[in-house]
């Protein structure tokens, strides 16, 4: 643009000059003999300086439009450039056309993507409820419709042509012109400006903008990308937070909950609800809802109107035969609708579905954002059904042990029990009446014995765990109730680091049980008056020792029959179920130490 004004200035003085020297010839050698040549040299100089200044200010004229245009183009690009937020980018560009061409109002229509529907979204300048309306135009309709749809600026000298022409005119406009915004080829949006004085929107205007259009469109077209990339971040951001929320869940209850919750929110409706086959695959059955309470049917009315189909399709305003239709949310909370099914490796396993009381249009990003949703549902859930049978295995397992303990202990017990009732009556029968007094006694302090056994498993069957609770204030709690029943002082120590981390409930049980088992070995043979339960975290494991002050043992030397080999190989299997280390220090007189190590990479699992 600068080369064409030096062009222009350079070509305006040359040919000044060459004009002058052409009339001055022309003058000389044409003019009549009989006018004086003085006389005829001064006309000519006249004549030749009339051409020159006429042809200056032709050339001055042009030079002014094409700085004109420049300028209009530097300040239309630095409000461009300046934002890549779109609505300031179009105000920034309105503004700066209405200060280039003086005219007093302006407005700017966008294309919807995809459609042929323009919306009425900037204004700036006078008047701003006179440009509000219409609010949405098609191609072809009024005159932004019709420059939308020919890519060609029109400029109106009369304003009674317009549809609002009338009170465009009350309001002292006089003059009109749009323009088409253009972005690779494309018209993405259409400008409006209006003048109240005649001459400011000239014959040059429409072309200007049109040129100042396509910077605009660029700037247009960027700016939604920018939007677009910045909406599929948040929904990323969005559907991580939400799979972190789901998989936290362990309990098919919690996670259908949260999926049903996060689906309502992502989503911005009134309803949601999510539906799973049945153990047969025959009806669909309510898992969640979310939502008013009068959007849902209640359980009695569903009955079996709930769909059988299996193939599930998208579904907007309109349903298909080949889609399910929701029977669980009410109509008045219908007026939008989708249902996304859940599949697991191509089998469905339920469905998705959202609601909206008010009519609005699910968009692509909507269906992929529910999409993502439900595909991380799908797997939330088979974990949670993973973990719902593996939490059966482990209470099948527990029950196991802890028949083999009552087997082992209060089973042998009862039998020396009924042993040495026995030889009490025969004793009796023989008069030994002595002796038959030290077999009462022996068993008067057995059932002491076995009564204190019997009320440790209960204190430790007794003692809950709960994703409210957790391991650590469970520990606490026995650990007084365990000192109040034995009179043993017991004490837990919780060291830095370990109140952070979380537990799997498989490990926080086995945990737990390794501490009543020792604590009970305490109390039965240690003879101490000392116990300290005490949970670290060191070099990436979690680690928990229980120490007494008792009479201790000799571990290498545990024969079959002594009395800590069936409890030790117990807490052996349990730290050796959750992936841990089992430890035994002791030596005679000296105290007990027991060491489990649990790898912190045990802590979440089931």
């Amino acid at each position: 643009m600068n080369g064409r004004l030096s062009s222009l200035k350079g070509l305006m003085i040359l040919g000044s000059v060459l004009f002058a020297t052409i009339m001055l010839l022309a003058v000389f050698f044409g003019f009549p003999i009989f006018l004086p040549r003085p006389l005829a040299i001064a006309l000519a100089l006249c004549a030749a300086a009339l051409a020159a200044l006429v042809l200056f200010q032709v050339v001055l004229q042009a030079i002014s439009k094409r700085e004109k245009a420049l300028t209009a183009h530097l300040r239309v690009a630095e409000a461009v450039s300046n934002s890549l937020d779109l609505a300031d980018t179009l105000a920034r560009s309105l503004d700066a056309i209405l200060e280039l061409t003086h005219a007093a109002a302006g407005r700017v229509w966008l294309v919807e993507a995809g459609t042929t529907e323009l919306r009425n979204t900037v204004h700036r300048g006078l008047f701003p409820d006179t440009f509000a309306e219409p609010a949405t135009l098609q191609f072809g309709e009024d005159l932004p419709g019709r420059v939308g749809q020919t890519a060609r600026a029109e400029r109106i000298a009369d304003l009674n042509r317009l549809p609002n022409g009338a009170r465009l005119r009350e309001q002292g406009f006089v003059e009109w012109v749009s323009a088409p915004l253009i972005a690779r080829g494309r018209v993405v949006g259409v400008i409006d400006i209006a003048a109240r004085h005649r001459g400011e929107l000239g014959t040059a205007t429409p072309e200007l903008l049109v040129s100042m259009g396509r910077a605009i469109g660029l700037a247009i077209e960027n700016a939604r990308l920018f939007e677009a990339a910045r909406g599929r971040q948040a929904d990323a951001e969005n559907l991580l937070k939400t799979g972190m929320a789901v998989s936290s869940k362990l309990q098919l209850g919690q996670v259908l909950d949260t999926v049903t919750e996060r689906g309502r929110t992502l989503m911005a409706v009134e309803a949601s609800a999510l539906c799973l086959w049945d153990s047969q695959n025959r009806w669909l059955v309510v898992g969640s809802e979310s939502g008013p309470a009068d959007a849902f049917e209640s359980p009695a009315s569903i009955g079996q109107r709930l769909a059988q189909r299996i193939n599930l399709l998208r579904i907007d305003a309109t349903h298909h035969d080949d889609c399910i239709t929701c029977a669980l949310i009410r109509p008045p909370y219908r007026e939008a609708h989708v249902e996304m099914p859940l599949q697991i490796g191509g089998q469905i396993i339920g469905c998705l579905c959202v609601s909206s009381a008010r009519t609005r249009a699910f968009s692509a990003r909507d269906i992929q954002v529910l999409g993502g949703l439900a595909d991380q549902a799908a797997i939330a859930i088979q974990n949670a059904r993973t973990y719902d049978r593996a939490s059966n295995v482990a209470i099948a397992m527990e029950r196991e042990r802890l028949a083999r303990e009552m087997h082992d202990t209060l089973a042998q017990v009862l039998g020396f029990v009924s042993t040495k009732s026995q030889a009490v009556r025969e004793l009796l029968d023989a008069g030994k009446f002595d002796a038959a007094r030290v077999q009462v006694d022996q068993l008067t302090e057995l059932s002491l014995k076995l009564s204190a056994d019997v009320r440790e498993v209960i204190l430790g069957l007794r003692t809950a765990l709960s994703s409210e609770k957790g391991l650590l204030p469970a520990l606490a709690d026995y650990a007084q109730a365990f000192a109040r029943q034995s009179d043993i002082d017991t004490q837990i120590v919780i060291e830095d680091g370990v109140r952070e981390l979380t537990f799997a409930p498989a490990v926080e049980l086995q945990m737990i049980r390794i501490v009543q088992e020792s604590l009970t070995n305490v109390r039965k043979y240690a003879h101490a008056r000392h116990a300290l339960v005490r949970v670290s975290r060191i070099d990436g494991h979690a680690e928990m020792r229980i120490e007494d002050d008792g009479l201790g043992f000799d571990p290498a030397r545990i024969t079959r029959g002594d009395w800590p080999q069936f409890g030790l190989q117990t807490m052996r299997e349990r730290a050796a179920s959750v992936g841990g280390a089992f430890v035994v220090v002791s030596k005679p007189n000296q105290g007990t130490q027991i060491i489990v190590q649990i790898p912190l990479r045990y802590l979440g699992a089931a």
